[in-house]
């Protein structure tokens, strides 16, 4: 198995390939790095891939490459049945779908830097012992003294009483990080996205959405963008997720009213607000579009 893990799928990033590439050349989308000007053509299979990304220790080292590529089979073909259904209306997403979102939303670099600035307060914090949740006799965690400096793995059960001593911490490594992702998938398939009905929107002709390094996305109206997924539980959060050049999820909570009127560059913009490494998607204009329009606003990300 390759070596060169991508943390946006390939077959994902694949619908929002330039529709006009010429004939027997290999599918592109424009994508632009957030710290450069300039927009490139990239290919989806050289485009949120790094070597290792995913890589556990042991025989099990590609547990969750596997694990994604089973969930990802399966969101392709229930995606493709969902964008047959009616747009504008607004219900559930099949069970398959939503898991895809869920794992979308964790396993971006955003929550490697998440994972290494508060993977301690994030154990503490964990719901342990839930349904779905990794039962706490089978999860280890590698902890530090913070005098001594020794080492060792302990059980979540064992561990989370020394982390609340104050005298040990948890230390982060690639083992803790593809754990993690895991964990932080559950928190919103379970927690989080349960909590939102879905409208499926369409993008006006000649038009179309783009996508990032971070495609799930959320934003407070009236306050801004929310790095913390701690957010979801605004009571008017929106979140938005594009499913392709053509569709994109708007995410509601339950008992909000929608918004009178959602325009493409509102979307845009919030996808490239979220984005840490790229923006990509069918053409250049939409992507420096959004861009411009986001160096503009006047909002500022929010960290509740």
């Amino acid at each position: 198995m390759s070596n060169l893990h991508h943390y946006v799928p390939q077959w994902y990033l694949k619908g929002f390939c330039d529709p006009r590439t010429p004939n027997g050349r290999e599918p592109f989308l424009w994508v632009r790095s957030v710290c450069e000007t300039i927009v490139k053509r990239r290919a989806p299979k050289n485009l949120a891939a790094e070597n290792g990304y995913y890589d556990c220790t042991g025989p099990d080292r590609d547990k969750i490459e596997k694990e994604l590529s089973a969930i990802e089979s399966r969101a392709a073909f229930a995606l493709r049945t969902y964008l047959h259904r009616p747009v504008g209306g607004r219900g559930s997403v099949p069970r398959d779908l939503s898991i895809f979102l869920a794992w979308l939303g964790a396993r971006v670099p955003a929550f490697r830097r998440v994972f290494g600035d508060g993977w301690t307060d994030f154990l503490l914090a964990a719901k342990w012992g839930h349904d779905g949740l990794t039962p706490p006799a089978e999860y280890f965690v590698l902890l530090q003294h913070l005098k001594t400096g020794e080492s060792r793995r302990e059980p979540v059960a064992t561990a989370l009483p020394l982390l609340r001593s104050g005298a040990w911490t948890a230390l982060p490594d690639q083992e803790q990080y593809a754990e993690f992702i895991r964990l932080q998938a559950w928190y919103f398939d379970t927690q989080h996205l349960p909590n939102l009905t879905w409208i499926l929107l369409t993008a006006p002709t000649k038009h179309s959405f783009i996508v990032s390094d971070r495609p799930l996305v959320w934003f407070i109206p009236g306050q801004g963008y929310a790095d913390s997924p701690a957010a979801l539980r605004y009571p008017g959060v929106e979140v938005t997720v594009p499913l392709d050049r053509e569709h994109v999820l708007l995410g509601l909570p339950i008992e909000a009213q929608p918004p009178t009127s959602v325009a493409l560059w509102q979307i845009n913009v919030r996808t490239a607000c979220f984005a840490e490494r790229f923006v990509a998607g069918a053409s250049a204009d939409a992507i420096n579009e959004a861009l411009d329009r986001l160096s503009r606003l006047p909002l500022a990300p929010i960290h509740p």
